[in-house]
């Protein structure tokens, strides 16, 4: 996804792939190629070794560069690995007038420079009469007339984006109200550029556009947690009130992340989201999707004004996915998402706003999932008229594929 499955700054390679790399290249290696080239290779030969049913005819390999160099430069003691976890900033706009396009009047070109900015580009479309839903090349954007929700992974700088953004909204004379900006803790924190090498710079940058914002994290910092920036603005009453599911899933089964790497059959987004079993989690949506050479797979989802994403990195050494919505969720949802991914550990985060109550959904949260998963931790907060909820999970038991 860009470079969603991109290596990271010291790469390393399993010795099937470099094995299976001097025999495509006539005993070459792989040195000093452009980046993007490195990363199409990588998740090429990942993914073919990761679906043994899978053969170089059904997936011919990508034109490679190629350049001799001596094997013993080559460190194979450790795979490539790419941060899944999504970043994610909303935005709120206050004076928005009943009837007008507000932030969707935001021109594409504003778009491009403020997700260039993020490390993001623009991959596919689609609106309906309540808001603009856009895939990128690191994750999802949807722009309401009065809110903006931006998620980007990898090495993106997502809050990078906060002057271009603010600037265009303020050329449209819209007052920016809550904002927040949350991720889960990372895996290779290290690989992260400016403004997001730590959470301390994070909160720092933030507090330039947002005035007295309150920082917290969530969770034990030993294990799973989530950060969580905000602004001081209470809910807006008249805002319709919302809850946001977020499930993020690590460890996936290698049965479950094969359907989303190319193939004969899975040739396309589209494909990959019936095979998955993900349309099934949200039937009456529209769906548009895209899938990434070889693998990786996006979506977004419309359903009147809520939205649900979804965002795979299937690779076995950091296989991630993750599910958020804003539709009508409940336990069985939840239980439906495992089943789609089956996760070796997962994390949940819960948003709700307003008069919206998920007393249930938080109590069935704190409560768990039988004897499936057994809960690790679980933490709330409440500010300003809305409840942030995270609770991480383990798989106590064996793999065990849904029927």
């Amino acid at each position: 996804m860009g470079d969603r499955c991109a290596p990271r700054e010291h790469i390393t390679l399993n010795p099937l792939l470099v094995a299976f790399l001097r025999n495509q290249s006539g005993g070459s290696c792989l040195q000093d190629c452009p980046e993007t080239t490195f990363q199409v290779q990588s998740r090429y030969l990942l993914c073919l070794l990761s679906n043994p049913t899978l053969t170089s005819t059904e997936m011919p390999m990508p034109e490679i560069c190629v350049k001799s160099m001596s094997s013993s430069t080559i460190d194979v003691s450790q795979p490539m690995c790419f941060e899944g976890p999504e970043k994610t900033l909303e935005i709120e706009f206050d004076n928005v007038k009943f009837g007008s396009a507000g932030a969707r009047d935001i021109p594409r070109e504003s778009w491009d420079a403020i997700l260039k900015d993020a490390g993001a580009t623009i991959l596919d479309h689609y609106s309906n009469s309540y808001f603009d839903s856009y895939i990128l090349s690191e994750s999802s954007l949807f722009v309401f007339n009065d809110k903006v929700v931006m998620k980007t992974c990898g090495t993106t700088t997502l809050l990078a984006a906060l002057p271009k953004l603010t600037e265009a909204s303020d050329k449209l004379g819209l007052t920016i109200g809550f904002t927040s900006f949350a991720r889960k803790d990372l895996q290779f924190p290290e690989d992260q550029r400016s403004p997001h090498r730590n959470f301390n710079e994070e909160v720092k940058y933030f507090s330039k556009y947002v005035d007295a914002c309150s920082a917290q994290i969530l969770g034990p910092m030993t294990e799973d947690h989530w950060y969580l920036c905000t602004s001081p603005h209470p809910h807006d009453e008249t805002r319709e009130s919302q809850c946001t599911l977020n499930i993020m899933m690590f460890e996936l089964h290698p049965t479950a992340a094969a359907k989303f790497c190319k193939s004969a059959t899975l040739v396309d987004g589209a494909a990959m989201t019936v095979e998955s079993g993900i349309q099934a989690l949200l039937p009456q949506a529209h769906i548009h999707s895209w899938a990434f050479d070889p693998c990786g797979y996006s979506m977004n989802a419309i359903q009147g004004p809520n939205y649900g994403t979804v965002h795979v990195t299937p690779e076995p050494a950091c296989s991630y996915a993750s599910f958020e919505t804003t539709c009508p969720a409940d336990m069985e949802l939840v239980r439906q998402v495992l089943d789609v991914f089956v996760p070796g550990r997962f994390t949940i985060t819960l948003v709700t706003t307003g008069k919206a109550t998920a007393f249930d959904f938080e109590e069935s949260i704190f409560t768990g999932f039988g004897q499936s998963f057994a809960r690790r931790s679980a933490h709330h907060t409440t500010m300003q008229g809305r409840t942030f909820t995270v609770a991480n999970y383990r798989c106590d038991a064996p793999f065990m594929l849904p029927h």
